[in-house]
């Protein structure tokens, strides 16, 4: 399943995956949310807005409101409730992300996030869920789950 909020980026994903794809932003709530949109070119930085509320930022950025879909419930809904790999890119909310996932029951083997704080504490936080690094490529840190069921 592909996540995406940003109507343009949507179409794209669609034209060009064959999974099923959501035009919505991963939550732990569903409902709709503020999302800051970067400037045309520059959307993979765009991300659900935390922090202050209303207007623009900075220049080159839009504050649009967004679905939010609680991720959780909606691949439990649906019986996707195991697999084998799962990135995460969402521009700051990876973990929390990730947790609510896995405290949703859903079992994950493998995942990649971007990251967005500090290692230490993010191999940390994995580790409490049975998680070990596995490698880091570019940005992105794998983790591999310890025990597979």
């Amino acid at each position: 399943i592909c996540v995406e909020p940003i109507p343009e980026i949507f179409r794209m994903l669609c034209a060009n995956r064959t999974a099923e794809c959501l035009c919505a932003a991963a939550s732990d709530i569903d409902g709709s949310a503020e999302f800051v949109v970067l400037e045309k070119g520059k959307e993979t930085g765009s991300h659900l807005k935390r922090g202050t509320v209303g207007g623009s930022s900075s220049s080159g950025e839009k504050t649009v409101i967004v679905r939010t879909v609680d991720i959780g419930k909606y691949l439990t809904e649906k019986n996707l409730i195991e697999f084998d790999f799962v990135s995460i890119d969402i521009e700051g909310g990876e973990l929390e992300i990730f947790e609510h996932i896995l405290k949703s029951g859903i079992s994950v083997h493998v995942v990649a996030m971007e990251l967005n704080m500090d290692f230490i504490r993010m191999d940390y936080r994995m580790s409490k869920y049975d998680y070990e690094l596995s490698a880091q490529v570019g940005a992105d840190r794998i983790y591999r789950r310890k025990k597979l069921s």
